[in-house]
């Protein structure tokens, strides 16, 4: 568990602890004016059988799932620093490109064009081998055609939403 105003740099570019990372933003602040130091027992005191009816549905939920789902502000939160701290994701996404075959790209220029977007948005700029790595991890296929191109990015570009 940790508690931090700012996430580490690069905190998303680890797959494994991404998919395991649990956000809870606290983005209210008490002042000591509005502090209530009895709150739990007051609460205690008027929704005991309100509190023990959630606590009793949440166990329910959990032992038919046999998981504990986050709640929809969790995700949301998580998917909004994922994209403002990763800053492959965030290029790929401001590009609109998604893992797939159907273009591609030859690799140096993604890179540039990736280089040229984390100056623009004060990223730091992981290497070329990092670049191609992080992509590969997110699904993306990186390879060269016949052993002797140079290295291609292979992506599909996703339908525009309607509005």
């Amino acid at each position: 568990m940790f508690a931090m105003n700012d996430l580490p740099p690069q905190f998303f570019s680890d797959a494994a602890l991404a998919k395991r990372v649990a956000i809870i933003e606290f983005d209210q602040q008490i002042t000591p004016q509005e502090k209530d130091t009895d709150f739990a027992e007051k609460i205690m005191a008027d929704e005991r059988p309100g509190i023990l009816n959630w606590i009793i549905a949440g166990l329910d939920q959990l032992l038919k799932t046999r998981r504990l789902d986050p709640p929809p502000c969790c995700i949301e939160a998580i998917e909004r620093i994922r994209k403002e701290n990763d800053s492959i994701a965030g290029w790929a996404e401001e590009r609109r490109r998604c893992p797939g075959h159907c273009h591609h790209i030859i690799l140096q220029a993604a890179y540039d064009d990736f280089d040229w977007y984390c100056e623009q948005n004060g990223h730091k700029v992981p290497s070329k081998k990092t670049f191609a790595s992080r992509l590969r991890d997110a699904g993306y296929e990186v390879s060269r055609p016949n052993g002797h191109e140079p290295f291609r990015l292979y992506f599909s570009t996703p339908p525009v939403p309607e509005k």
